[in-house]
């Protein structure tokens, strides 16, 4: 593993054991989102998965960008209205910034999986010790974390 999956793995499960620390609805769910994408930052399987995607569509593979614009739209529509869900349920138990910062965070990881290559490159370059992409990763789990120790750990 390199330093950008290390520092995905150790934000989003120390954000996560914050959330899951308060014990309420809806730290609870977050925390557990937040510990999938902890694991996934080490299992890497989103990369697997567009793999499998390239093997299962085989030819149409080289004529995929309206599919992949098409799926990045589809994946920001249910992310936003989960989102907004969320806030809706959480009568103010979770600030909508936590719920935002995970729902960014989850749809980065489902953007990645559909693999646009242009807006990939743009993730996947150095900046400092770490890849982009575990900048905004450890910014958002940061931002987590922060709210979820105000709530009151």
């Amino acid at each position: 593993m390199d330093a950008t999956q290390w520092v995905g793995m150790i934000a989003f499960g120390g954000a996560s054991i914050v959330c899951l620390w308060i014990r309420q609805w809806p730290w609870s769910f977050i925390g557990g989102l937040n510990m999938a994408m902890a694991i996934e930052c080490g299992l890497g399987m989103r990369h697997h998965a567009h793999n499998f995607a390239i093997e299962l569509i085989g030819q149409f593979y080289l004529n995929r960008a309206g599919l992949q614009i098409g799926l990045i739209f589809i994946v920001a529509t249910i992310v936003f209205l989960s989102t907004l869900l969320l806030v809706n349920r959480s009568y103010g138990r979770a600030p909508a910034t936590v719920i935002a910062a995970t729902g960014f965070a989850l749809a980065l990881f489902l953007v990645e999986t559909i693999s646009l290559h242009a807006f990939d490159s743009f993730l996947y370059q150095k900046a400092g010790p770490l890849l982009i992409i575990g900048w905004i990763w450890m910014s958002l789990a940061l931002v987590t974390a922060i709210e979820a120790l105000r709530k009151g750990v």
